[in-house]
């Protein structure tokens, strides 16, 4: 059955307000803040009619640009690029600024063994990774480069997710599970000799990435115990995991099918090199955030429950967090919903 893809654009004053505490445990859902109505864009199809996103798991989302004064040597247009999934395949749509959302493009080249995730290090290039079958190894592709699918290597677990970040122009770095720990790759100018090994006791059911400046990288997974647990890269070097605990009741579903296709997790950051953010549900759809460096509690930032949220996938574009909610449809189609605040 295919799901209900949401998205809602969250402006940096709002996550300023929001940055009071939330204690991790039980409280009353109906006095936490609503972040408004989640919205629904469509694209124009060859019928000519609308058609909306659909999606069997999480999709990769990424954009450009990430801070609003940053400009394009191309002059190009603002960008989101959502890679949803079909049944084998990633399907693409975008949205571009003033023109709107189009899609409908599939890429059979591309058979999924887990979600795909997604990055741009700069305007006009977006990276895309994902587990390919038969071989359970990491391919990656640029979209907008002309490459065409290459393989990683690596044997990664079936099912599980997979993360990629970019702190600046030509360099990338890559997370994939095997035997429930955390495996790395990076590309400087070329591709580092093999995967890294950094340990954990990862579920297959949330991971995610980001770099919130120039030779830094905060990743976060749940565990195998439930918990959200973060590793963070500086200085040249990794540091250890450190627990997170979870919002009240818990993260997500822990149920085998949520654990097949859907990233329970989110990360972004705030303001220009500001600090990383991640994003998760408790299992009754309300949406929480918790901040670096975690001396507050998980803070809840929507109780609408009207997504009956599913996954989580974050970019950003233009000084905004573009956070996309899937969940289920009342007809197995599936809708991308949007809330765009420009600052």
């Amino acid at each position: 059955m295919q799901e209900t893809l949401y998205y809602r654009t969250f402006t940096l004053a709002f996550l300023a307000a929001a940055c009071g505490a939330v204690p991790n445990e039980a409280v009353d859902q109906t006095t936490q803040p609503l972040l408004g109505a989640w919205t629904q864009p469509h694209y124009p199809n060859a019928t000519g009619g609308y058609s909306a996103i659909s999606s069997l798991g999480t999709p990769a989302v990424s954009s450009w640009p990430k801070e609003p004064q940053i400009k394009s040597p191309q002059s190009l247009p603002s960008q989101i690029d959502v890679f949803s999934l079909g049944p084998n395949y990633p399907n693409h749509a975008k949205w571009t600024g003033p023109a709107g959302w189009s899609g409908g493009e599939t890429d059979t080249h591309a058979v999924l063994r887990s979600n795909a995730a997604a990055v741009s290090w700069y305007q006009g290039r977006t990276d895309v990774i994902f587990v390919r079958y038969p071989s359970n190894s990491m391919w990656h592709t640029s979209y907008d480069s002309g490459q065409g699918w290459e393989d990683l290597g690596g044997v990664f677990d079936v099912p599980s997710q997979v993360a990629i970040t970019s702190w600046g122009q030509g360099r990338l770095d890559l997370f994939g599970q095997a035997n429930n720990q955390l495996y790395h790759q990076s590309y400087d100018g070329g591709w580092n000799t093999g995967w890294d090994g950094l340990g954990g006791s990862l579920a297959s059911r949330g991971l995610a990435a980001i770099s919130t400046r120039s030779g830094t990288i905060d990743v976060f997974a749940i565990w195998t115990d439930g918990q959200v647990y973060t590793l963070k890269f500086s200085n040249g070097s990794w540091g250890s995991w450190d627990s997170l605990g979870t919002p009240p009741g818990g993260v997500g579903q822990s149920t085998a099918a949520y654990s097949t296709h859907y990233n329970q997790l989110a990360a972004s950051w705030v303001g220009i090199a500001g600090p990383a953010i991640v994003f998760a549900y408790d299992p009754l759809g309300n949406l929480y955030k918790r901040t670096a460096p975690y001396t507050l509690g998980w803070t809840m930032i929507d109780n609408s429950k009207t997504t009956a949220i599913a996954s989580l996938s974050a970019s950003r574009r233009s000084g905004n967090i573009e956070l996309f909610a899937l969940a289920s449809g009342s007809s197995g189609s599936g809708i991308v919903r949007q809330n765009s605040i420009i600052q």
